[in-house]
């Protein structure tokens, strides 16, 4: 036994090194994916029984016929002990699979799903995929040879999880609609199923029933009775059995009820055999038709208990003219306000400042000051979300003033403390207060030539910024 594994290893080594080659010659290209991926996949790992889909795209580039097979390195096409066999697909394994009278231009695609055998068990063993071409006149082409995945089996048994009929939950706002898909899980064979779904109809109407795209059965009939609240559906496949995940209906709902409505979606069913016409067992997942509140919150009152302030550079100010409080009244009729916050970004705060809500009250609040966005008007962006993830938006407009810029230029320079100095004389109108009384730092409601001094001193670099 050590021997034969050391011949099969060689084997192994030897055919991944000489045939993971070109994939295209004069009469085709390819393409081979493992479960989906492209191969060569050399790390794959399966159980004993556990099933595997290996799939090759031929892009034909001249008129000739295809043939293909899959085999395993270390196993002769005329030994009956393989490590692999087909569950499904064009051929048996090692058996030759062929397709007639294609074109240049057009695509043939070969699919099988493997499954490890017991003889497998404990080996790695490359699964491999062959071509063969030839034209009209039954000339062989070149011949093309892949390893599609290198597999290790694992010593163990692949446990089939059981068929599961399942119907995916499903939301709307009232009068609203909405789609959803009734599949049976990890089945074989499937042929047909009788469905029945349950609802309260007080909540939910069932409007339409559609067959869905892929791997699955067509619609054959169905019955719609909003006044019992359920929908009965029939659906088959007449050319062909279904295996894996299947999609049996599309169902379409519309939302009767009020928010927070909800109903259960239960399933009776039963599936049929697409050979024997025997019944299949399975369980079955029932799902939750949900009505949702789509209304945003209402912001009303969004405001600042002062809309203009100094700006705030570490330098005390008067009491209160460099803080504003922001306040803003949230009211939802669903779900409950879930937050609410403000971008202070444009004075230098951060973009999702989080507002607290004063116990009692609909209103939420935070109080800020502003460094930057100085002798500007800004409108800050309050946002409110509710628990169903709506969201509203309002605005607070706060202009931030640069204290002691009194002809508001923006700007701190002789200026300004020109414009005071002939104030002083009576030359000029009494500028604003709140830039204009700079000395001391918490003000004393004057403006004097003490202001007007300080920002002089500021300007020849004597002085702290006002």
């Amino acid at each position: 036994m050590k021997f034969v594994r050391i011949i099969l290893l060689l084997s192994v080594m030897i055919y991944l090194t000489c045939n993971v080659s070109a994939v295209e010659n004069d009469l085709a290209e390819y393409e081979v994916y493992y479960n989906g991926e492209v191969t060569t996949v050399y790390d794959a790992e399966l159980k004993v029984g556990e099933p595997a889909t290996i799939r090759a795209v031929v892009y034909l580039k001249k008129n000739v016929d295809v043939s293909t097979a899959i085999s395993a390195s270390g196993f002769g096409f005329k030994n009956v002990n393989q490590p692999f066999e087909v569950i499904d697909g064009l051929s048996e394994f090692t058996e030759t699979a062929r397709e007639f009278d294609h074109n240049a231009g057009e695509t043939v695609t070969f699919e099988w799903i493997v499954q490890p055998t017991d003889i497998a068990a404990g080996w790695t063993i490359p699964l491999n995929i062959a071509f063969t071409f030839y034209d009209r006149d039954e000339n062989e082409g070149y011949p093309m040879e892949f390893t599609a995945a290198n597999i290790m089996v694992h010593d163990e048994h692949y446990s089939v999880p059981a068929p599961t009929i399942l119907i995916d939950d499903a939301i709307a706002a009232p009068n609203d609609y909405a789609f959803t898909s009734i599949m049976v899980n990890n089945v074989t064979g499937l042929g047909s199923g009788d469905i029945i779904v349950t609802y309260n109809s007080s909540v939910v109407h069932a409007i339409n029933v559609t067959s869905g795209d892929g791997n699955a059965l067509t619609v054959q009939t169905s019955n719609i009775d909003n006044t019992a609240g359920l929908v009965q559906i029939t659906a088959w496949d007449v050319s062909e059995s279904h295996n894996g995940d299947v999609v049996l209906a599309i169902v379409t709902f519309h939302a009767a009820g009020e928010y927070p409505d909800s109903t259960p979606l239960s399933i009776i069913s039963k599936l049929y055999d697409y050979t024997s016409y025997d019944i299949i067992g399975h369980s079955v997942t029932n799902g939750t038709f949900s009505i949702i509140d789509n209304q945003p919150p209402v912001i009303t009152d969004a405001i600042a208990t002062q809309d203009v302030i100094l700006n705030d550079n570490g330098r005390p100010r008067i009491p209160g003219t460099n803080v504003t409080v922001l306040n803003a009244t949230v009211l939802n009729g669903g779900y409950s306000v879930a937050n609410v916050t403000i971008d202070l970004s444009p004075i230098g705060g951060p973009d999702d400042q989080v507002m607290e809500r004063i116990a009692g009250t609909d209103v939420w609040t935070v109080a800020t000051t502003a460094v930057d966005g100085i002798s500007l008007t800004h409108e800050l962006v309050v946002a409110a979300t509710d628990g169903a993830n709506n969201t509203n938006t309002s605005v607070i407009g706060l202009t931030v003033l640069l204290r002691g810029d009194v002809v508001r230029d923006g700007n701190l320079n002789s200026a300004d403390a020109l414009y005071m100095a002939k104030y002083l004389v009576g030359k000029e109108p009494m500028p604003s207060l709140l830039v204009s009384d700079m000395h001391p730092a918490e003000g004393d409601g004057n403006v004097t030539s003490a202001d007007a001094l300080y920002l002089a001193k500021y300007l020849v670099g004597i002085e702290a910024a006002p």
